[in-house]
């Protein structure tokens, strides 16, 4: 491997944590509530979409390699404008998305004298923000390595907590569904909560350019992602459905912890909520400020956007990502927005974005089966999409409009 350049390891490293996120903590129990029996199902239709979405997106990024990642691709494929269109989408949900990371963090953060603090946790996370911009000005390789160590410890953690509960803390109760709890209604909104915690193939693109060999390494690092998410996730959702711990465990997740660390369980699933959203916030941060310096190259955006520093770093591009993100969290800190608000903005715009590069996979996937798959992720998609705040919706069109009825303008520093 080349020396400073990313392998397969390390490339995992970069992915299984920002894909599992908050997410993995978050969903398992409102899953469970909701669905009850059929709720280990519904984790099953999405480790599948998982695995197609990982798939294409690995694909795309194969055939072009580079910091603009999909972007790339859509460019191919659908032409420039279209790429900017997908790009704007990404780095508008990357001022958002990243945002509430951080105040996932802060909320967690076992400290009640927080509580009691106007603003307490709030001003954790927007302090959070410069110790993130240090941590991704950073060479590409350490801070593969530092995502690799906390994914690593969160998966091995969650996998034993499952197998525990599952051997030893199990109600007994059977994993096959009932046939007379199946709802439709509910099972579709499930399966669009759990579309959440599938963001984050699309920025592997992003650090292309950075891996030694693409072509061997990214689809063996996705495969290797895909197997560790898929058996974490369906691990997580059967041992909460079966889990009966004493109720001084803790809600939801800490309960997972408990046969290794007893009434501590909670304690240890903060600093995993801690980790894991780390990596979110290296990866996807990380990956779009590349995706800025490269539409600075081509004009798309001010060329000042395509300095870097010593490291190979984008340092323009990513500091306005965090400033913005300090924006973002000094919004909430005024009561202006909630850590719900950037969620849904975020998460529209990812939506969009994907669905765009989806679109460009179908026209250049190789085989009928493979397009077939990419169509039906795009149908699921814009079933997602259509679920968003209307203003979020309005901005996704408007963007549309602008990028698309007319050539984009050149802008320059």
């Amino acid at each position: 491997m080349s020396k400073g350049r990313l392998g397969p390891f390390l490339l995992s490293g970069l992915m299984v944590g920002p894909v599992l996120g908050s997410g993995i903590f978050i969903l398992p129990p409102l899953v469970h509530a909701a669905a009850g029996t059929w709720a280990l199902p519904a984790w099953g239709v999405t480790v599948l979409l998982n695995a197609v979405f990982a798939f294409v997106f690995a694909f795309l990024s194969v055939q072009f390699p580079g910091d603009g990642g999909a972007a790339d691709a859509i460019a191919a494929v659908l032409g420039q404008r279209a790429r900017r269109l997908a790009s704007y989408y990404l780095i508008s949900a990357v001022i958002f998305g990243p945002a509430a990371v951080l105040l996932t963090i802060a909320r967690y953060i076992p400290m009640p004298l927080l509580d009691a603090l106007p603003g307490g946790r709030m001003a954790v996370a927007l302090a959070l923000v410069p110790i993130g911009y240090l941590l991704l000005l950073q060479h590409i390789r350490a801070v593969g390595t530092v995502a690799l160590v906390l994914s690593s410890v969160s998966t091995v953690l969650l996998l034993t907590g499952g197998v525990l509960v599952l051997g030893w803390h199990s109600n007994g109760v059977s994993l096959a569904p009932a046939a007379a709890e199946f709802d439709t209604g509910v099972f579709g909104h499930v399966l669009l909560m759990l579309f959440w915690i599938i963001v984050g193939w699309e920025v592997v693109g992003n650090y292309s350019g950075e891996v030694d060999d693409p072509r061997r390494t990214i689809p063996r690092a996705v495969m290797g992602s895909v197997a560790a998410v898929t058996l974490v996730e369906l691990c997580v959702a059967a041992a909460m459905s079966r889990a009966a711990v004493p109720a001084e465990a803790g809600y939801g997740m800490a309960q997972l912890f408990y046969p290794l660390f007893g009434t501590a369980g909670a304690t240890v699933c903060a600093l995993l909520v801690a980790a894991l959203c780390t990596t979110t916030y290296l990866m996807f941060v990380g990956g779009v400020a590349r995706l800025m310096a490269s539409l600075a190259e081509d004009g798309a955006l001010p060329a000042v956007l395509g300095r870097r520093n010593g490291n190979g770093v984008p340092v323009a591009g990513l500091t306005v990502l965090c400033v913005m993100q300090a924006a973002s969290l000094v919004a909430c800190l005024a009561g202006i927005a909630r850590l719900e608000s950037l969620v849904a903005i975020a998460s529209g715009f990812f939506l969009a974005n994907a669905l765009v590069g989806i679109l460009a996979a179908v026209r250049i996937l190789p085989a009928r089966w493979h397009k077939g798959c990419a169509l039906v992720l795009a149908v699921v998609l814009c079933m997602v999409l259509a679920q968003a705040a209307w203003f979020v919706l309005l901005a996704i069109v408007v963007l549309a409009c602008v990028c698309l009825a007319r050539p984009g303008r050149v802008l320059s520093a």
